[in-house]
C-alpha cells in the first residue's frame, strides 16, 4: 500500500512501467492518470545514476500525453489485454 494525498493505492493494482536487461529488473514504476494529470504513485530504480528512473518517468509521460491526446483509447482491451499504444495505419490514394 501507498498513501499519496489522504488515499491509499495498491501499485500491483496500477498500470505501469517495468525496465529489464534480459531476465534482470532494473526498475518499476506505477503511475494513475486522472483528468489531465498523471502522478506517478511508485517509483523503484535499482541502479543509481544508470538513467533507468528518468526512462521510466518518459514511459509514464508518454502514456499520459497519448491519454490526453485521445481518452477515447481504453486501457483495457478485449479479454482484459492492457492497451498500452494505438496504431493508425492510413493509406493516400
Amino acid at each position: 500500500m501507498v498513501a499519496v494525498h489522504d488515499t491509499l493505492y495498491r501499485p500491483a493494482e496500477l498500470p505501469g512501467f517495468l525496465a529489464k536487461a534480459g531476465a534482470h529488473i532494473l526498475g518499476l514504476l506505477t503511475y494513475r492518470i486522472e483528468t489531465n494529470a498523471c502522478e506517478i504513485v511508485s517509483l523503484d530504480a535499482l541502479q543509481p545514476r544508470a538513467g533507468i528512473g528518468t526512462a521510466l518517468v518518459e514511459a509514464a509521460a508518454g502514456a499520459a500525453r497519448a491519454r490526453l491526446i485521445k481518452p477515447s483509447i481504453p486501457e483495457v482491451g478485449d479479454f482484459g489485454i492492457p492497451i498500452h499504444d494505438e496504431l493508425e495505419l492510413e493509406r493516400f490514394l
